[in-house]
């Protein structure tokens, strides 16, 4: 069926170390380290124009480091499917995976396992999902060869500024209460912003 709903996270509890990925000045926060690959994932899973973007960010528990504590966003979309990406280290009910809904049933991460389930919520199909990465798996290499040799970029630099902004209007929105904001440069956005796999 048709996808309406994404939801990602990566959110458990636990002290965080003290290493760069727990350094706001460095990492630049808790959502744009592993945040930033979630998020690309979503948007090009998508592949729709963002209406606009909300966040919650929290900083409550661990102070000892930087950054945040507890990361929320809610991505919307131009016709009203939504995402979201959570990521914390205070969250007690851990969330970890991701599920996708759709018109005719979903999918979500259980373990190493994906799960599939039918729009009646019964299970269809259960066990690794193999999907064949494409020139995304030649991610390093088309990055040399684009510096040494001119090749085409696989991951454009508007696919990387998009999840970016989006992230870092997460955050702003955060600071203003969670108001939604929307993402600048959308009304130029394409479907060819996609990935090609």
């Amino acid at each position: 069926g048709q996808v309406y709903r994404i939801d990602a996270s990566s959110a458990g509890y636990g002290r965080p170390g003290t290493w760069w990925r727990s350094s706001k000045e460095i990492s630049g926060g808790m959502m744009y380290d592993w945040g930033a690959h979630y998020m690309d994932w979503t948007l090009n899973f998508m592949n729709k124009r963002v209406e606009s973007v909300t966040g919650d960010f929290q900083k409550r528990r661990w102070h000892h480091v930087t950054n945040e504590d507890y990361t929320y966003a809610l991505v919307r979309f131009e016709d009203g499917t939504t995402a979201t990406l959570e990521q914390g280290t205070m969250a007690a009910v851990a969330r970890q995976g991701w599920r996708i809904l759709g018109t005719d049933g979903g999918m979500e991460r259980d373990g190493n396992d994906v799960v599939l389930h039918r729009y009646d919520g019964q299970r269809m199909n259960t066990g690794r999902l193999s999907i064949d990465p494409g020139p995304g798996n030649n991610f390093y290499s088309n990055i040399g060869n684009h510096l040494m040799m001119g090749e085409e970029l696989i991951v454009k630099p508007q696919q990387a500024r998009r999840a970016i902004g989006v992230i870092y209007l997460a955050e702003q929105s955060a600071q203003k209460g969670g108001k939604p904001l929307p993402l600048p440069g959308e009304d130029q956005w394409t479907p060819d912003y996609a990935m090609p796999w």
